[in-house]
């Protein structure tokens, strides 16, 4: 397994340089039993809680560039394309910073019934968005939901 994520490390820093999401925006990632994935082409991070063998496991998707918007609920790939919003409003996070909070539930290409969490914020006028995804039988981890709010600038 170490031979293939160095593998796609490597092939992510030739193609794209592999920046990190996270170098504009102080965002406290999910660490207890959570597993990250290398930046992808330094837009996009994932990060994985797996399940046991009868459930399918939570994820944490953190997203860069001006193309997200709650369109992404929508159109998401390996989604049985049936995302119902349930939330979609104007708040505050990281003191007084403007955000839209989306929540709402479908089913994943298995068949899981899950719930997601996202917020939808501009940092140093770039578009962010985080989203937490969780089998809908569980309960929200806390470590997750506070991850996900955490789109705040960098202290400068």
């Amino acid at each position: 397994m170490s031979v293939r994520l160095a593998s796609a490390a490597a092939a992510c820093m030739v193609l794209a340089g592999c920046g990190s999401v996270t170098s504009d925006i102080n965002f406290q990632a999910p660490t207890s039993g959570w597993f990250a994935s290398p930046p992808i082409l330094g837009r996009t991070q994932v990060w994985i809680k797996r399940g046991d063998k009868a459930q399918t496991g939570s994820l944490v998707f953190l997203m860069r560039g001006a193309g997200t918007t709650t369109k992404i609920f929508q159109d998401t790939p390996g989604a049985e394309n049936d995302a119902r919003l349930s939330k979609d409003e104007n708040v505050k996070i990281c003191g007084n910073e403007p955000a839209e909070h989306v929540v709402g539930y479908g089913k994943t290409n298995g068949g899981t019934e899950s719930s997601f969490e996202g917020y939808i914020a501009t940092v140093h006028g770039e578009r962010y968005v985080a989203v937490y995804v969780h089998p809908r039988k569980l309960p929200a981890d806390p470590e997750a939901e506070a991850a996900i709010r955490s789109l705040c600038p960098k202290p400068t």
